[in-house]
Order: structure tokens, then sequence, then C-alpha cells
């Protein structure tokens, strides 16, 4: 795990071994064969990241642990190794869809772990949560078994599950409400809902709600003010379910259900002018004990998920360029590097002072340069530890005196300044 807290180029996205006794090829051997034994399953592999969920839920989260859902494609076009791959869209877009559940804390909207992923391949999908191959679903369909596993965990909190747009789906949303779960999804401007007894768009109940200012925040366009408006609802409208035969022909069915009580959260964002910058309808079946500006706060923090992505395909752990050549392999050493992700986010959650200077020392030992009005992001804090053990580990294999004299030898010339004392 140690060797995934390094962030990588994409030219060399291989596992960073620390500087202990250990050879580098032993490492990388290491790490082959723990990928490669079919003794050692995604779900074990997935564990201590569960562990530490647990933990933040106890520790980190007020009344609730906001669950966050979404995809993303894993892009692996030029890896002809890879055989299980699949096309996902365009001709050019092949490899793996991954679909993966992040644990948010409700106090602070910060990471806590990677409770679920899935990997979806030409043999099916692979999980991290249940044993097996799997037939490949809907996006949605998939999503109502995993927050149902999610729920079956035990973690602590009520869980609240959060969803983007892909998620307006009338259907599901009486599938969660039926299995007693919480859901803050957004929905389309046209979606319909039922208010004093008429049914109408989203857009156009939105139009007769009273607003009031919740919070001014700074944006890279200038200060911004939010409105927030809400009304108690209904969803009546009937679902649409398609259906596919044997020979791949979609049916769309028409499927009337029970009415759900739900709340419109309506969120304005206007800028310094006045004008009316962007827009979202939310719709939710969290009780009224939550106000509505902390509704749209926890569907903001959605983009966390967005956070993890960037992570592990391009500020960190640069996952589309790992060289693993089966899905199977791939999703396990991505809990390795879910677990080191984890253990930056723990730090990032603490917010005493001893711990503010211990974040500001790791992005020094890390040489990377923030912002001054910025916040200390994963990928410092992930280089920064790396490079706090990797001192450790050189102190504890080499003396004192060893190590001046090796500086001696590499950098004969150069003031180093007082040499190093015990």
């Amino acid at each position: 795990m140690y060797s995934h807290l390094r962030t990588v180029p994409v030219l060399a996205a291989g596992m960073k071994p620390l500087p202990d006794e250990i050879k580098t090829k032993s490492h990388r051997q290491g790490l082959y064969r723990l990928l490669s034994n079919p003794v050692m399953t995604p779900q074990m592999l997935s564990q201590p990241v569960m562990d530490d969920v647990r933990d933040g839920a106890q520790n980190d989260c007020d009344d609730f642990l906001l669950m966050m859902h979404d995809w993303s494609r894993l892009n692996y076009y030029k890896h002809t190794g890879k055989e299980d791959r699949i096309q996902l869209s365009h001709h050019l877009d092949v490899g793996y869809d991954m679909q993966s559940s992040l644990a948010v804390s409700d106090r602070s909207g910060q990471a806590i772990g990677c409770a679920a992923v899935n990997l979806a391949c030409n043999k099916g999908t692979i999980s991290t949560w249940r044993d097996g191959w799997h037939e490949t679903e809907p996006h949605l369909n998939e999503l109502l078994k995993r927050t149902q596993w999610s729920e079956s965990q035990n973690l602590g909190k009520r869980l609240v599950h959060i969803v983007d747009r892909e998620a307006d789906s009338v259907a599901h949303m009486r599938q969660m409400s039926a299995n007693n779960q919480l859901w803050l999804f957004r929905c389309k401007a046209k979606s319909s809902v039922e208010w004093k007894g008429e049914q109408m768009s989203a857009c156009k109940a939105a139009a007769s709600l009273s607003f009031r200012v919740v919070r001014q925040f700074e944006h890279t366009k200038g200060m911004m003010t939010q409105h927030v408006g809400s009304a108690e609802v209904q969803i009546s409208r009937d679902a649409y379910v398609t259906h596919k035969n044997i020979k791949g022909k979609k049916r769309v069915e028409k499927v009337p259900g029970e009415h759900i009580k739900a709340r419109l959260v309506v969120s304005r964002i206007y800028d310094e002018s006045g004008s009316l910058f962007a827009t979202w309808y939310l719709i939710t079946n969290v009780d009224d004990d939550v106000p509505d500006d902390r509704i749209t706060l926890w569907y903001y923090w959605r983009w966390k998920i967005e956070t993890y992505f960037k992570l592990l395909k391009k500020a960190g752990q640069q996952l589309e360029s790992w060289e693993q050549e089966s899905a199977v392999a791939i999703i396990k050493r991505l809990q390795i590097a879910n677990k080191a992700c984890s253990v930056a986010w723990m730090l990032m959650r603490k917010d005493n002072p001893e711990a503010q200077e211990v974040k500001e020392l790791l992005v020094r030992f890390s040489g990377r340069q923030m912002k001054k009005k910025g916040q200390i992001t994963a990928p410092a804090l992930m280089d920064g530890i790396c490079m706090l053990i990797s001192c450790l580990q050189i102190l504890k294999n080499h003396s004192i005196e060893e190590l001046n004299h090796i500086a001696s030898i590499a950098l004969p010339g150069f003031n180093l300044g007082k040499e190093l004392k015990p």
C-alpha cells in the first residue's frame, strides 16, 4: 500500500517501492503474485478500506453517511494485451466500465473511502462487494443491488444515496423508497412532479416557489449567491422500463406505480451582476429535519467522487496506464490504491491545529506548490506521506554517520549546512 501513496507520471505508472532492504524486482514480483493469486479476492482486499469507512462513519459523521454513486470509463484502447476489454462508446473508447460508491462525511464533505467498486468487461462484471462474476446490467439496475448491499453493512449511520441526473428514474425511486432507503437525486428540468394536485414540470413548479438566500461563496468568475426554494411534492408519473429480447431488440413498457412523497429542492446561483449562473433541480425523500440548504450542500459534495476519479486516473495513480492485463488484476490493484487514498483522506478530515501543522509539513515534503488560499490536496499529502515513510525507512536502515558519508560522496563540494546529528 505504501508504494501506491506516491503519485506517478503517465510513462512510469508502476508501483514505487520504498527504499528498504528488499530489491525493487522483488517488490514488483510480490505485486504480480498478489494480483495473480486466485485465493486473494477483490472482496478480501477491500476489507481494509471498509474498516476505514466504518471508522469514518463513527468519528467524522454526525447523523448520516453520504454515499456518492457514479460511473467512469477506463480507456485502454492501446492496451491490446487486455483481451477482456469492451467497446464503451465509439471505436476508440475501449476498456472497462468502472462503477463506484464513495463514502463522504455529512459533517465536512470530506471523502472517507471507496466502499464498493465494479468493473464491467467482456466476461461480465466483477465486484469488491460480491463474489464471482455477474451479468453486466444497466447502471441503475445494478445500483439498486449495490445500495442494498451497502445498507446491510451496518456502517453505524443512516445512509443517503446521492446520484446525478442519470438516476432520474421513477421506477428506481419507487424501488429504493420501498426498500426504506434515503436518496437524493438531481432531476431534469422537464421531469414531472405533482404539486398542489396538478402535474407539472420541475421548472414550472420552481417558478412558483419562494426563494431565500442561504450562502455566498467565491467562484473563479467572482462572488456568487445561492438562493434555495423547496416544496413537498408527489411523484405519480408512470415509469418506463426497457426490456431486451434474445435478439437484443428493445421494448419499452409503461409501468404505473404508487405515489412517492418527496421534496423538490431548487437551487439558483446568481453572479455579482444578478444574472442566473446555474440551476439545480433536486428531488429527495430525506426528512424535513434536514434543511434545504443542507440538501444542496450535500449534492454539491457529490463532486468528491469526480475528484476521486481524477485522483485515480490523472492526478495520482494514472489508472489508465496500468499494465495489468485483466479486469481481475486491475480491480485488485485498485483496492490497494483505494487504501492509499483513504490514508490521505483520513488526515485531510482532521482539523485540529496539530494536524494542520503536520499537513503543512507533509506538503513541504512533497515539494508541491500550493495556492496561497488553496486547500491542501490529496495528491500533495500522498506524496508527503510517502516521502516521510521513505525518510523513516532510510533512518531505520542507515546510521547518521552513514548518511553523512553518503552525502559527501553523492554531493561533493556542496554546502549542505551542518551535518546530521543523532
